[in-house]
């Protein structure tokens, strides 16, 4: 008769010790998920690096065979191609800026999208919404935080997870940014530049 007065007092966990579980599996899960987060953040930073370098070696084979840069990333083939997030790649040949022949959004366009893929009145380009007057492309160079633009022939960069960028590595909408600064010896995040 004692045994059944033990195994009658057993009724199994408290609302205190479910509550309790319910709170550790909360946090594991919280941390599982948080890192999980970064990691595909970090795998699509190494992807768009991997690819930015792989466009600067198609740009710098080019300008090997042609003896001048690329106007746009079309003449390689690779206007169409996107980053990890979906936006085109941009590059700004420097030398649409002095002759004012760039492409960009709101420059003229009859194909052009918000992202300044398309013929524009005056040129084609690979320039995002931030282009300007008649050969912005980019709105001009990207510039470190000293105002000192980062390449000496051309930029060429992803916008990152956010799909916002503005010349100055240091604005809110650049930090983001995958970016190939000091003519290539730097690939990587603005952020980090």
């Amino acid at each position: 008769m004692g045994r059944l007065t033990a195994l009658s007092k057993q009724h199994g966990y408290t609302l205190v010790e479910l509550m309790i579980v319910m709170a550790i599996i909360t946090t594991l899960s919280t941390i599982g998920f948080t890192r999980y987060r970064r990691t595909i953040a970090v795998a699509e930073e190494v992807v768009a690096v991997k690819e930015l370098k792989d466009i600067l070696a198609a740009i710098e084979f080019y300008n090997q065979v042609h003896g001048a840069y690329p106007l746009t990333l079309d003449e390689l083939g690779l206007g169409a191609l996107m980053d990890p997030w979906g936006n085109p790649y941009q590059y700004l040949n420097f030398t649409t800026l002095e002759n004012g022949n760039g492409g960009g959004a709101d420059n003229g366009a009859d194909k052009g999208n918000d992202k300044g893929n398309g013929d524009s009145g005056n040129g084609s380009g690979n320039g995002n919404d931030n282009g300007g007057g008649n050969g912005g492309g980019n709105g001009g160079k990207r510039k470190d935080r000293f105002v000192v633009p980062i390449n000496t022939w051309f930029d060429l960069y992803s916008m990152g997870p956010d799909g916002k960028s503005t010349p100055p590595l240091t604005a809110s909408a650049s930090l983001d940014d995958v970016i190939v600064a000091n003519d290539g010896d730097y690939i990587g995040l603005a952020s980090q530049y």
